[in-house]
């Protein structure tokens, strides 16, 4: 991840496999950003199964 907002820029590597928890927990002045990979990890899920990104409920097949 990568701050470009921080003085000077920050970049934050995270293992792969990471848990959002745990980088939430590790850089809470990110929030925004966990909030965006959350909504987009949902938004793809849903749409694999066949339903609504919007609320992963609408439209199922």
């Amino acid at each position: 991840m990568r701050d470009t907002n921080a003085e000077p820029e920050q970049v934050l590597r995270f293992a792969p496999g990471t848990d959002l928890a745990e980088a939430r927990e590790r850089c809470p002045k990110w929030i925004r950003l966990w909030d965006s990979v959350q909504r987009e990890f949902w938004a793809d899920i849903a749409a694999a199964a066949g339903c609504s990104p919007a609320t992963g409920r609408e439209n199922c097949r």
